[in-house]
This record gives C-alpha cells, sequence and structure tokens, in this order.
C-alpha cells in the first residue's frame, strides 16, 4: 500500500498501530486506495474499491469484517453509494462513516454516513463532550445520527515515512469504532454486524 496524502497512514494507525497508538494492534489489515494525493477521487474510483473489497484480489476468502471509511460528502441525501454499503452488510462486512465535520447543526451529517447502512462515527475531545464541528442527524429519511462518538481532537497517530503526528476530525474518530469492532470479532469472530452495532451503542455513554 502507499499513501501519497497521509491520512489514510493517521487512520489506520489508530485502527492497529502499535506502541499504544492502536485500539486493536493485533488486528490484520489491508489497505484500498481510492483516492488521489490531494484527498479527492470519482464516484467510480470508490465504488470500485467497495466492489474490490468483496474479493481482494478476485478471493472472497481475503475480504475484511470491518472497513473504516474516514471520508464524507457534504450532500446528507447522496445515495451513490448505497447499493455498494448494502453488497458489503450483504457479505457480512461492517462499513464504519465518519460523519463528517460540518457541525453544529442539525441535519449535516454527511453521506454516506447518513445511509441505513453505515455505522455513522461523530467526534469527542478531551472531556468527552460533542466537538462542535462534528456532524449532527437526523438523517434525511430521520435517523439518529451519528450512531456513536469517539476522540476527534489531538488524536496522536502514524505519518508516512514512520513519524507520528496529531490530527483532528471526525475522521480521526471512526477508526476508533473500527478498532472497537475489530476488538470484539477478535472475542466472537461470528459476531453478526447487528450485534457488533448493538454492543458498540448500548454499552457507550451517552452524550
Amino acid at each position: 500500500p502507499i499513501d501519497d496524502f497521509g491520512h489514510g497512514t493517521h487512520t489506520i494507525g489508530t485502527v492497529a498501530g502499535q506502541d499504544g497508538i492502536g485500539v486493536a494492534p493485533g488486528a490484520r489489515w489491508i489497505g484500498v486506495k481510492v483516492l488521489n494525493g490531494a484527498g479527492y477521487g470519482y464516484d467510480s474510483w470508490i465504488r470500485a474499491g467497495f466492489q474490490w473489497l468483496l474479493a481482494p484480489g478476485g478471493n472472497p476468502s481475503l475480504a475484511p469484517h470491518i472497513v473504516n471509511c474516514s471520508w464524507s460528502s457534504s450532500i446528507s441525501s447522496k445515495t451513490t453509494y448505497q447499493p455498494d454499503l448494502q453488497a458489503l452488510r450483504a457479505a457480512g462486512i461492517l462499513a464504519v462513516f465518519s460523519s463528517g465535520n460540518r457541525g453544529p447543526d442539525e441535519g449535516s451529517v454527511g453521506s454516506p454516513a447518513s445511509l441505513p447502512e453505515a455505522f455513522a462515527v461523530g467526534a469527542t475531545d478531551e472531556q468527552d463532550q460533542v466537538t462542535r464541528f462534528s456532524s449532527r442527524g437526523p438523517s434525511p429519511w430521520g435517523e439518529v445520527r451519528p450512531h456513536a462518538a469517539a476522540p476527534g481532537i489531538r488524536v496522536r497517530s502514524s505519518l508516512p515515512g514512520g513519524a507520528y503526528g496529531e490530527k483532528k476530525g471526525t475522521s480521526m474518530a471512526a477508526p476508533h469504532v473500527a478498532g472497537v469492532a475489530a476488538l470484539l470479532h477478535s472475542v466472537s469472530p461470528t459476531l453478526s454486524i447487528t450485534h457488533t452495532m448493538y454492543v458498540i451503542t448500548s454499552t457507550a455513554v451517552p452524550l
């Protein structure tokens, strides 16, 4: 895998990094590059990435249990990726998405985090309070968003080239939840998506 932007290296470090930065440091991971060096990508690139995840290298047995997606569109009602998320869910792959950084207005949650098939994550600060920038629901379909919130301020993680650095945003929050989901699967490999989401949401501190 390559990272010519730095964002992906930071987020995967929060999921699976060593030396105290990762939630699930023993997790195995794969990278799917769907964005360019400026952090942008066409819908076709992203959809191809989702399709690849179903059978990496053409092998469905290599598909991941969880996919962390620290990106979003500002258009809450965008449904371009809904068929892809439905396919991931049908394959037993939990899709964790950052809710976006367009808070605190109501209905500011981005897509795909707004979609029914996504697990949406907002950001908290050092006092475990929801950050002002963290996007809120409800979704355009009246559903509560985000499902959970996690650290999104001054998050220390890995950077390309073996360095460490701090970043902020719901992009930094989502991989915390993806890491928790990975820990749950290490304990119970057959845990369903619904039960994984229930365990996380039912044990979280209400904010």
